[in-house]
């Protein structure tokens, strides 16, 4: 097998264009003997004259025209796969996969992506906005690079890093008696039917857990999967739900009321979730950095509003 350098071809095709050892050996930022060197090697390497070579001029054998257009096309594709190479490293090139549930997804995922892709245009974005159950399956089978999720169960195999805040809150139709409130307690929704997303999902798991705790009676009339199946039920008047501040849709305001829970147990964190001995990639390392810029920011304008 030939043992031919990159550096001898692109030595060759050098001198093919500019037909001078000196200029070439200049461009190159290489001594003209040095830049011989390699040329006479790769002419052994591949039994071949390229150059004639005269006191007064340099000139392309018929073999060096022949090859010359496949060792420019060798250092075009050398080129362009370690710029490509570069890019991935520095996280502009790639893939990146996301777990979160679907409010997460709209809420946390989506405003930080429109920054990060314009200035990642490259980088290919696959986020899997399902439920918190889902998140933790994504994860588990090496699906998602990372999760963020607010519901996880600690495994020694991950880092939970706390990201942001999230609230349970009742949303209910303008009409009702709820919508006059400031805040609600966990009582208030003793004995009142409610729609609920399934038990997939974090926020049903922790309001039922509450309720038990605090002897209220849950009565969920309708369950479903998907929140904006739930937000249609709501505003169509048929009955209250419980969600999160980050997976209600704030387009569909004008349609019902979000009331916060009073309950301290009823806020609680939005975590990014990685592997403990996996690195994340370039790319997702940059989006999670651009993920606790984004919060951070958020945190330091919401300390200095004045009151």
């Amino acid at each position: 097998m030939l043992q031919v350098t990159i550096q001898e071809i692109r030595a060759f095709a050098a001198v093919a264009r500019l037909l001078s050892f000196t200029r070439a050996a200049k461009r190159m930022g290489l001594s003209q003997p040095a830049l011989s060197a390699s040329i006479r090697h790769l002419e052994t390497k591949l039994q071949t004259t390229l150059l004639d070579r005269s006191t007064r001029a340099v000139h392309l054998s018929q073999s060096g025209v022949l090859l010359l257009p496949i060792a420019e096309r060798l250092v075009e594709n050398f080129d362009r796969s370690i710029a490509g190479m570069r890019e991935i490293s520095e996280g502009r090139l790639g893939h990146m996969s996301i777990a979160c549930p679907e409010g997460v997804a709209a809420q946390v995922i989506a405003p930080t992506l429109a920054a990060f892709v314009e200035r990642n245009p490259e980088v290919m974005v696959s986020v899997h906005d399902g439920d918190a159950t889902s998140v933790e399956r994504l994860m588990h089978l090496l699906s998602a690079d990372f999760g963020v999720t607010g519901y996880w169960k600690e495994h020694p195999d991950f880092v939970v890093e706390p990201l942001t805040a999230d609230r349970c809150c009742v949303i209910c139709p303008l009409g009702h008696r709820f919508a006059k409130r400031g805040s609600l307690s966990i009582r208030d929704l003793h004995d009142v039917p409610i729609v609920s997303l399934n038990r997939d999902a974090g926020t049903r798991r922790l309001i039922e857990s509450l309720c038990n705790a605090r002897g209220v009676r849950l009565v969920v009339q309708f369950e479903v999967a998907r929140v904006s199946t739930l937000i249609e039920m709501v505003s169509s008047g048929l009955c209250i739900s419980v969600l999160t501040m980050l997976s209600t849709p704030h387009n569909a305001w004008n349609s019902f009321k979000a009331v916060p829970f009073r309950e301290p147990e009823l806020a609680y964190p939005i975590n990014i979730v990685t592997r403990a001995n996996q690195m994340l990639t370039p790319s997702a390392q940059r989006f999670v950095a651009a993920l606790r810029e984004r919060f951070k920011t958020s945190e330091v304008k919401s300390r200095t509003k004045p009151i």
